[in-house]
């Protein structure tokens, strides 16, 4: 919803995870004539995203031969510095980064169209890159939430309600996300699926709701667990999947054993 592309524009969608393939489903449902290129790192993605109504997917590495990619798909040409990566004379009209990170940001601004847009959707550690194609090229970067209020066709709502008119109106289906299921009693499998995405090719794997149900109301030794997993030895730092993990696994744990 944020920085919505031109009619017949081309975009960029950096990373195919959940949040890169839920942008392809519902750029592909609002902004139909949109050309959309996408970048993902395993081929489990790369085929969920072409699914979803990518027209391309390409592989996020060697990174200079990405950006040659998106030149011949934008017909760009291409400005070959002394030092470090090509920058387009052109590009796309807008990029829609989940990943966010330093080395994909920098890609962004030198794929992205002078006065393009870009999206930044995902969180990663603050780390410093190339940044003066900005500059030059008077880029918008605007920053996008997933839980707030959405503007679209002359009307403010929620994202989620938005969600729900576009599944119920628009037929988005974005299912095909959902790769794996698990029982309660198998969250330890559903984490692995999640951290090792490239052997597993998972996305989603949810846990059953009905063996939710069966759990019994928390107790004071529950309580008392989670207070522990919440210490800050424990607590996940934000540059770590494995703490954040193992963080979910000692609550997971700790309800399940009251």
């Amino acid at each position: 919803m944020k920085a919505p592309p031109p009619e017949h524009g081309t975009v960029l969608v950096y990373g195919c995870g959940t949040l890169g393939l839920l942008a392809i489903a519902i750029l592909q449902v609002i902004h139909p004539t949109v050309k959309i290129l996408a970048v993902a790192r395993y081929d489990h993605q790369a085929k969920l995203a072409t699914q979803l109504g990518a027209h391309l997917v390409l592989p996020h590495h060697p990174t200079e031969n990405l950006i040659h990619r998106i030149a011949e798909e934008t017909g760009s040409s291409l400005n070959e510095p002394w030092v470090g990566l090509p920058m387009l004379n052109g590009g796309v009209d807008a990029v829609y980064d989940t990943v966010s990170s330093a080395e994909t940001m920098e890609v962004d601004l030198r794929v992205t169209r002078s006065f393009g847009t870009m999206v930044i959707i995902g969180v990663e550690p603050a780390k410093t890159f190339e940044w003066t194609p900005l500059y030059f090229k008077e880029i918008s970067i605007i920053g996008s939430n997933g839980f707030g209020i959405e503007e679209f066709e002359g009307q403010r709502k929620h994202a989620m309600e938005w969600y729900s008119d576009f599944i119920e109106h628009r037929a988005l289906d974005v299912t095909p996300i959902i790769t794996h299921h698990y029982a309660m009693r198998d969250y330890r499998s559903a984490f692995m699926t999640c951290y090792n995405q490239g052997k597993s090719s998972g996305v989603k794997g949810p846990v059953q709701q009905f063996f939710l149900r069966g759990l019994r109301p928390v107790s004071r030794s529950t309580i008392q667990a989670l207070s522990e997993a919440s210490s800050p030895s424990l607590r996940p730092k934000q540059s770590s999947w494995s703490r954040k993990l193992a963080y979910a696994a000692i609550r997971t744990e700790a309800a399940l054993n009251s």
